[in-house]
């Protein structure tokens, strides 16, 4: 091989080796850049998306309180129903008042059972307490609308001068106490179904 094949033109090789370096520099420098700022960018979507749905909404244990609550009440005022004295809980001294709140110790039992339900699948964050919740809230709020309407096509409110009160008293709170606990309790969980729904990690 003569002498000056190689040296004849000694940049036609350099040239493209030096752009090839450059390219891959240049290339290794926008990969570099461009994964810390994707992860990032991905990150950030991820975490602004989420953190409404994640963060676990306040007023959870103060309604799974009122659900526990409601259950043992609805134990102890059949305990004293059936055991101890009804007298003690009946707003009229009537046969037919009596049959009438005979009739409810099934759907007091469901109405507990969904309550007890609620409380542990809520705390858990688990779809089935949600509907255990609301079919707890619809429940009580049903069994409270027989029991207004009992009350006033009988005169359960109605005291008459000089009498007893404590009856009629003690139906209101009844009524009041249902109705509040399903109208929170449904109202509750409906507004956070989002989160409750989500599945847990």
């Amino acid at each position: 091989m003569p002498k000056g094949t190689v040296g004849s033109n000694p940049t036609s090789s350099a040239i493209p080796i030096a752009s090839l370096a450059i390219h891959s520099r240049a290339v290794a420098i926008k990969s570099s850049d461009a994964q810390p700022h994707c992860c990032f960018h991905v990150l950030h979507r991820r975490l602004k998306g989420s953190t409404p749905v994640d963060k676990a909404p306040r007023g959870r244990g103060v309604i799974a309180g009122m659900m526990i609550f409601a259950a043992a009440l609805i134990l102890a005022y059949w305990v004293v129903w059936f055991f101890v004295d009804r007298d003690l809980l009946a707003s009229l001294h009537t046969d037919y008042y009596y049959r009438f709140e005979n009739a409810f110790p099934l759907a007091d039992a469901w109405l507990g059972l969904l309550l007890i339900l609620a409380t542990v699948g809520l705390l858990l964050r688990r779809p089935w307490g949600l509907l255990a919740g609301l079919l707890g809230g619809g429940a009580g709020i049903y069994l409270g609308c027989l029991d207004v309407l009992f009350d006033l096509e009988n005169g359960v409110y109605h005291v008459s001068a000089g009498g007893d009160a404590s009856g009629a008293i003690i139906e209101i709170v009844i009524n009041v106490l249902t109705f509040a606990l399903g109208i929170v309790v449904t109202t509750y969980i409906w507004r956070h179904r989002v989160w409750y729904l989500k599945p847990t990690p």
